[in-house]
């Protein structure tokens, strides 16, 4: 379900990107500015050159700055410690471990929140054996807290790799499933210098 939404928000930003860039070619051309009145007298292909290299510019410049203007990358994977796969199946009541891989690259900047990764209520979830200072387990929500700003303050650059591992243990005897994903919240200005890509684990009791 999770990834169908991914997928789903990410054709709507495709088509939003191929009208917004339609607009403009547009809008360019209807207010005279062409690039190949030059090169052809017939305003039926002087229009259609133009749309189609407007497309091409504009496209090429929004990717630009889609690339020079994130700071910061995070990618973040829960994997099946024994096996190195995003899905595990708990058949018993033996714990299991879960590995979860934090890679941090750029400049360091500052996080109003800190990352969550929440689990199903038919899970019981151990803490790592030692301390974190960054880590933090709300036992009523049987939630983990993730402060991304631990690992870049006083820093120019980051490029790091961090890996927690935790112990699932089911506390039911019911068969169940859910994806676990990691989230962070922030606003749609900080998405522009933010890239944020998670892969979740899937986790099902049998």
């Amino acid at each position: 379900m999770n990834e169908r939404k991914k997928q789903t928000k990410k054709e709507l930003l495709n088509y939003f990107r191929t009208i917004l860039t339609l607009v403009i070619s547009l809008f360019l051309i209807n207010q005279g500015f062409s690039i190949t009145e030059n090169f052809t007298k017939n305003e039926k292909i002087e229009w259609t050159l133009d749309l189609a290299l407007y497309t091409f510019l504009i496209n090429g410049i929004i990717s630009l700055c889609k690339i020079y203007t994130i700071l910061l990358n995070c990618e973040v994977s829960i994997l099946n410690k024994k096996e190195n796969f995003n899905g595990i199946t708990m058949r018993g009541e033996v714990p299991e471990k879960i590995l979860l891989e934090l890679k941090l690259e750029g400049k360091p900047m500052k996080l109003k929140n800190k990352m969550e990764v929440a689990f199903p209520h038919w899970l019981d979830i151990q803490e790592p054996s030692l301390p974190k200072p960054y880590l933090t387990f709300l036992e009523n929500e049987n939630k983990f807290l993730i402060d991304l700003n631990y690992f870049m303050d006083h820093k120019q650059n980051i490029n790091l790799i961090e890996n927690l591992t935790f112990d699932i243990i089911r506390n039911s005897e019911e068969a169940n499933e859910e994806v676990v994903e990691p989230h962070i919240k922030m606003s749609f200005f900080k998405k522009l210098f933010f890239r944020f890509k998670c892969k979740g684990i899937t986790i099902k009791l049998r």
